[in-house]
């Protein structure tokens, strides 16, 4: 009896140690989430309860509860895969992100990393991490400098470089919401393309000190995996092997986290220096984007596009225009435990 037992015992702390070394990362634009107030050097009048929009203290705290339901779902979705890093955009605080985190159930650690940046909607990056799974050690941001013709500059999110220790591996984490297509896709093509050589920058200096680093980009392009500022990205350099973006082929079987004018766009995206398909200690095992019939809209004009929160200034009570991307990472044994 002892034996089988411990036999029993041994196949649980087995698949225990398993499961373990399986998490989940994610991005997620969280679609304008704006606290009631309006700030000082922002323009953010219309997300209050006054304005445009009628956003009233109620109203955000449904949005929240939604967006943390949305996480849960995933959650679910991918177990045994437990979450560890999730990036976000277009929040307009950290007091937010807290709200968010705090919904969490605390056996899941919800922390964040954000900072402010100079986007005159006030809309920022940040990235929620479980702290059972991921530790940061270093966090900063970094700015992309863009200029309208006449060389006035044009403010914009910052970059988000968080990293840390994921399941004993260092990893590298860059979040990024890159200029919007506002004025039309190819008058605001310049601005995505200077975002990209920032990305791309950070993401060099970083194999610069270490060749072998593991890195990921996440974020809200503002393009496909087609347009030429991402396709920079997987291009080989003199120095540095290209990037691996697996949402690229997502994108040529017609998947989309965004749907404008009946068409699909990917522009969510998750892209990973080549060691997470080769000999990294991190390894992945697949990406996509989170689809569910509760994320969408289930009739009318926009039938089968995200469920979003308002439709026009008309409040519609979903989630966001977006759905979620998220990647399934498996922790390879370190070599001191062979």
């Amino acid at each position: 009896m002892l034996k089988r037992l411990c036999g029993c015992l041994l196949i649980v702390l087995n698949f225990q140690l398993y499961a373990a070394q399986q998490s989940w990362v994610g991005f997620y634009n969280l679609e304008n989430l704006f606290d009631t107030v309006s700030n000082v050097g922002v323009e953010d009048e219309d997300r209050t309860p006054h304005g445009r929009y009628r956003w009233t203290t109620d109203r955000m705290k449904q949005k929240i509860k939604k967006l943390h339901s949305v996480i849960d779902s995933i959650n679910k979705a991918v177990d045994p895969y437990e979450w560890s890093v999730l990036g976000v955009c277009e929040v307009e605080n950290a007091a937010l992100i807290d709200q968010l985190c705090k919904r969490f159930d605390p056996s899941q650690n919800c922390r964040f990393v954000h900072f402010e940046s100079p986007d005159l909607r006030g809309i920022d990056v940040a990235l929620l991490y479980n702290a059972k799974r991921f530790l940061p050690t270093h966090f900063e941001r970094k700015k992309v400098k863009l200029f309208l013709s006449d060389d006035t500059p044009k403010y914009t999110r910052d970059l988000l470089v968080v990293s840390g220790w994921l399941t004993q591996v260092k990893v590298h984490f860059i979040v990024a919401h890159w200029p919007s297509r506002s004025g039309g896709q190819k008058r605001s093509e310049h601005f995505r393309s200077t975002a990209s050589y920032y990305s791309r920058r950070i993401i060099d200096s970083i194999r610069a000190k270490n060749p072998e680093a593991q890195i990921v980009l996440m974020g809200d392009l503002n393009d496909d995996p087609t347009d030429r500022s991402v396709r920079r990205l997987v291009k080989e350099t003199v120095k540095f092997e290209g990037l691996y973006n697996p949402m690229e082929a997502l994108h040529q079987k017609g998947v989309g986290s965004i749907a404008h004018r009946d068409r699909w766009h990917l522009f969510d995206q998750l892209i990973f220096t080549p060691n997470f398909k080769t000999e990294g200690a991190l390894q992945l095992m697949g990406a996509g984007v989170f689809k569910r019939p509760f994320l969408t809209q289930k009739n009318g004009r926009y039938k089968n596009y995200p469920l979003r929160t308002y439709v026009g200034t008309q409040y519609s009570g979903g989630y966001s225009d977006h759905f979620p991307v998220i990647a399934l990472l498996k922790t390879t044994v370190p070599k001191e435990y062979d």
